[in-house]
């Protein structure tokens, strides 16, 4: 089985979808989270740039869509499991 995960970074929220590919070529969600992270907030403050504070925020997202994405994995099917989870940093 083939599994896609597409995350968006928007300047209000971070998106994550996880998808199973099937035989026919279609693809079925299996998940669907969405935080608020305000990565543009504070950047007319901060001279057009992205502050400490919002990159903190995404990061933490990322790292709560990892755990999800690898849980999702798990419970769909044990087959990738090995593999997937020697490759992917600890979150400690």
């Amino acid at each position: 089985m083939s599994y896609l995960a597409v995350i968006d970074l928007g300047s209000n929220s971070t998106r994550m979808v996880v998808e199973e590919l099937q035989a026919d070529g279609t693809f079925v969600e299996l998940k669907r989270r969405k935080l608020d992270t305000r990565l543009a907030e504070g950047m007319d403050q901060n001279a057009g740039e992205l502050t400490e504070a919002a990159m903190t925020r995404v990061v933490e997202a990322l790292i709560e869509f990892r755990d999800d994405y690898m849980a999702c994995l798990l419970y769909t099917s044990p087959s990738p499991r090995d593999g997937l989870l020697s490759r992917m940093p600890s979150s400690a």
